[in-house]
């Protein structure tokens, strides 16, 4: 007989999931829908946006995270941009700045837009 039961298995997934949500708070933050941020200069079809409040991304975006934006963020826990490579780059570094993790990802073959989460750490 093996030494590995059902109980085994689920009481080490048990304990494995709990030290990865490590509280409460960051299983509430993945229940809720993100903040979506949509850049003003790209047409994008509102159909395809994740679902969660959208937020129009300005083109001053540095003078927009300063008014509040990198606030709506963090009480969101989470975001998720699509926007073209510069904004990326902007919002990478505004996003470790202010103590966010940062994963973009390419969403055209391009290389011209991007999906960027941004997480409250």
């Amino acid at each position: 007989m093996s030494g590995i039961t059902r109980r085994g298995v689920l009481g080490t997934l048990g304990v494995s999931g709990g030290m990865l949500l490590g509280s409460s708070e960051l299983l509430a933050a993945a229940l809720q829908p993100p903040l979506v941020l949509r850049d003003i200069d790209i047409d994008i079809d509102p159909a395809v946006l994740p679902s969660g409040e959208v937020v129009d991304l300005e083109r001053d975006l540095v003078r927009q995270w300063r008014d509040g934006l990198r606030r709506r963020i963090t009480q969101h826990s989470r975001a998720i941009a699509i926007v073209r490579w510069d904004k990326v780059m902007i919002l990478a570094g505004l996003g470790r700045e202010g103590g966010l993790s940062v994963a973009p990802a390419p969403l055209a073959l391009n290389g011209s837009l991007f999906r960027v989460q941004l997480l409250r750490m």
